[in-house]
């Protein structure tokens, strides 16, 4: 039998009986009382009202694991369920009226899938990020090259080569690409001017092609940036795609998909037509949508995807 021990004063320590615990968080004594009385409600914990220490403010919630439990993980998690939710109940419905517009009589068939948008704009692509990127491959092609070495003295052992990529099967590919296009490549952000490029891409390059020189690699690679990219994404982000060759893309950028695509993939993959109406949202706007069928693409521009707040497509 597991007894459930109350929690000590919240503000002495000392240890509390039950009947205590059920009318406060503090002992019986009348000063404890006071202290917490006087405590602001900014300072006061926001599950359990036990006052903070100054490394607790920011995140207000102290100590205790039930309460950054509940604050942490559970209450944020719940929030992004009921957002899912009520995005598509309205996706739903935006897609009755947007059927209507266009004359899609299966509208029904089309399953709701919500994915990011990405807003950034298109500008020069900046000198130091050209440089930066130069620096991090040449860094990569030089550890990848201290491990080869360390392999074949057997200083190490080789790496594990990894799973093949898989991609999705036609129709289901061809679908989903839909998705990423409406999307502007919102997972892609993050890139910056490394583009997950690691030593493990430096050693498939080489695989592939054995007799390239470091100078050469490196001019190979820089010749595929663009002239114009998405300042907060990846260097090889262009407004209308990754200018990059997939071959030469980190692991990363071949095998990772959104939750929303992961999802619709597990959902349809017996599916022999995988039709689906993305959504590509963000900030809760909006801003715009596709129908997306194997033989069939229907852009929904924001006219029709707005909810009041109009945002740009």
């Amino acid at each position: 039998m597991i007894l459930d021990i109350p929690a000590p004063c919240a503000i002495c320590g000392a240890p509390r009986s039950a009947a205590q615990a059920a009318k406060s968080i503090v002992c019986a004594n009348a000063l404890c009382d006071w202290k917490l009385r006087a405590t602001p409600p900014e300072r006061r914990c926001v599950e359990c009202g036990r006052p903070l220490n100054n490394d607790q403010l920011a995140s207000r919630v102290c100590a205790q694991a039930r309460c950054r439990q509940t604050h942490l993980v559970d209450r944020p998690a719940a929030a992004r369920r009921a957002g899912r939710l009520a995005v598509l109940s309205q996706g739903r419905e935006l897609r009755t009226r947007a059927a209507l517009d266009h004359k899609i009589a299966d509208a029904d068939s089309y399953r709701v899938t919500v994915v990011p948008r990405n807003h950034d704009q298109t500008r020069p692509l900046a000198a130091r990020r050209r440089h930066r990127f130069a620096a991090h491959l040449r860094s990569m092609i030089d550890r990848a090259r201290e491990q080869q070495a360390q392999v074949a003295s057997g200083a190490a052992q080789p790496a594990p080569p990894l799973p093949p990529i898989v991609p999705p099967a036609k129709p289901l590919g061809d679908v989903m690409l839909q998705a990423c296009i409406a999307c502007r490549g919102f997972c892609c952000r993050t890139g910056g001017e490394h583009a997950y490029i690691t030593p493990e891409t430096m050693r498939e390059y080489r695989r592939l092609n054995p007799d390239v020189s470091t100078e050469a690699m490196v001019s190979d690679y820089l010749s595929y940036l663009p002239t114009r990219s998405l300042p907060h994404g990846c260097v090889f982000q262009h407004a209308k795609g990754c200018t990059l060759p997939r071959d030469m893309r980190g692991d990363t950028c071949n095998r990772y998909y959104c939750e929303a695509l992961t999802q619709l993939e597990r959902e349809v993959q017996y599916d022999p037509s995988p039709n689906a109406f993305f959504i590509a949202t963000n900030d809760a706007f909006f801003s715009r949508a596709v129908f997306a069928a194997p033989d069939f693409v229907q852009l929904v521009r924001a006219r029709a995807t707005s909810t009041g707040n109009p945002s740009n497509a």
